[in-house]
């Protein structure tokens, strides 16, 4: 009984394989197995629990409400294609100033300074009212100290300003090169003080306004507030002048060109 059990199992076997793909014939069991699985009907058991599809979809959402605004942040376009605007002008000051502007301050001073001296005098609204002024042996921190300063230069020395070059040396900043010959007229010898050097006009990014006015002489190494070698120049030159005018009194300039006005070559032009 067993034997015939087992024989008509076999034939039952072998009539189900002859009726499968030829291909499905010799496939191992367990390829067999994959082939054969019911595909998942609709109320099939997700793959996924309820608590993992909610998490899922909280992140999502978090991702949704803060893409748009990571994009603008990184300058990226955002969705949609469009790209980010740029800053308005005025508002992003961070890549200092347009050709145009430095042009256009570069020709004020040009225009202005030169009025430094005389009648005319600066134009004081192009200066912050805190504009921070600096040479080797003054310091103002604000207009009324800037501009008295001028004042009691022209009624002590009587200067002559000559304004050489003008240009844009850094991002906020213009530097002039000039020469300024003063007399000293309190003196009975009045003698001539004559400096070369640079002014570093640095510009305030909200106004376009000059905020900073630092002078570089080129006579001296240390153009530091307070230097100890400024004051000596000036003393230099007031004394030098004197033995210079006694000696040769009809020959007072030539020689004025010859020393005072050589200073170092190597110092930085612009």
């Amino acid at each position: 009984t067993n034997h015939r059990e087992k024989q008509s199992a076999k034939r039952k076997t072998r009539a189900w394989r002859e009726e499968l793909p030829t291909q499905f014939q010799t496939a191992p069991m367990a390829t067999r197995l994959l082939i054969h699985l019911p595909a998942p009907t609709a109320a099939a058991v997700p793959t996924t629990s309820p608590r993992l599809r909610k998490t899922a979809a909280a992140l999502t959402a978090s991702y949704r409400r803060h893409r748009p605004r990571l994009a603008v942040l990184a300058g990226a376009a955002p969705s949609g294609g469009a790209v980010a605007p740029a800053a308005p002008a005025g508002e992003n000051r961070g890549a200092g100033l347009t050709p145009a502007e430095a042009q256009r301050l570069e020709e004020f001073l040009k225009a202005d300074l030169p009025h430094l001296f005389d009648d005319v005098g600066i134009d004081r609204s192009a200066y912050d009212d805190r504009v921070r002024f600096r040479d080797p042996i003054t310091r103002y921190d604000d207009i009324d100290g800037y501009l008295a300063n001028i004042r009691l230069l022209k009624v002590i020395f009587r200067p002559d300003f000559y304004l050489h070059d003008v240009k844009q040396t850094g991002p906020y900043e213009i530097t002039t090169r000039w020469t300024m010959v003063m007399k000293f007229s309190l003196l009975p010898w009045k003698p001539e003080l004559v400096f070369t050097g640079l002014s570093i006009m640095g510009v305030n990014p909200q106004n376009l306004k000059f905020c900073s006015h630092v002078d570089i002489w080129d006579s001296i190494q240390n153009n530091e507030y307070f230097s100890f070698e400024g004051l000596v120049e000036v003393f230099k030159q007031v004394i030098f002048h004197q033995y210079i005018s006694f000696l040769y009194a009809d020959q007072v300039f030539e020689v004025e060109l010859l020393i005072l006005h050589s200073y170092d070559t190597t110092r930085p032009q612009i």
